[in-house]
This record gives C-alpha cells, sequence and structure tokens, in this order.
C-alpha cells in the first residue's frame, strides 16, 4: 500500500517539479525541443506530452485503432519490473516514440514504447 501524499504537498510539487525537469533534459538530450505550441496542438496524436495530453487537459487519446470492436483483443505487449519501486510519481509521457516516467525516489526513466527497453535512467543528485 501506497502513503497517502496530498497533491496539494510540498513533497508532490517539488516531485514533480524534478520529473518535469528530469524528463524535459531527457527529452532534450535525444534531440527534440518540445515547445509550448507543440504541447497545445492537437493535432499531434503520436505523442502524449503533458499531464493531460495537452493544454485542455482533457486527458484522452484521439487514436481510433482501439475501439469497442477490437478492445477485447487486446493484450500485454510488455512489461518492465521495478523491484525497487513502490509506484509511479508522474504522468507517463511520451515523446518521439520514447516513454518517460518517474518512479520512486525521483527516478525518471527512459524507454522505447515499442519494445519496452530501457534507454536512460537518471535521478537528481543532492
Amino acid at each position: 500500500m501506497r502513503p497517502y501524499i496530498p497533491a496539494h504537498s510540498t513533497r508532490c510539487r517539488v516531485t514533480l517539479a524534478l520529473a518535469l525537469a528530469s524528463i524535459t533534459s531527457l527529452a532534450f538530450a535525444a534531440g527534440g525541443a518540445i515547445s509550448d505550441k507543440d504541447i497545445a496542438s492537437s493535432a499531434n496524436t503520436a505523442d502524449w506530452l503533458a499531464y493531460g495530453r495537452t493544454h485542455d487537459e482533457q486527458r484522452f487519446s484521439p487514436l481510433k485503432d482501439i475501439h469497442v470492436g477490437n478492445v477485447a483483443q487486446l493484450g500485454v505487449a510488455w512489461h518492465m519490473d521495478l523491484p525497487n519501486d513502490v509506484g509511479l510519481v508522474s504522468t507517463p509521457l511520451v515523446f518521439d516514440g520514447v516513454l518517460y516516467f518517474t518512479g520512486s525516489m525521483n527516478v525518471v526513466r527512459a524507454v522505447d514504447a515499442r519494445t519496452g527497453k530501457l534507454s536512460a535512467a537518471a535521478t537528481r543528485r543532492a
């Protein structure tokens, strides 16, 4: 069972800030710069660049590949063991086929979204 951390707590805000800074750094290192215009665009259906996908915060994917007729056929494509993590502490983001997420102890990981192969892991050093 995970401990309850109120959304307004300082710890939560610091963790989110570190996660976003780390994710931005990893994405920038991968060769892409994400702009405010990119996040605002609902036309980009390949990436999930922000907490709610775009600035309108709908948290809805406009993709049409999964629907009522085929949802029962879905299965697990890959999984990743995270033995030292209690859970995820941020919304996973996707940019250019790379899934970025933050686990316990503020470890940010970059994973190939298609294969599940870990490509980078970073943590903030005090």
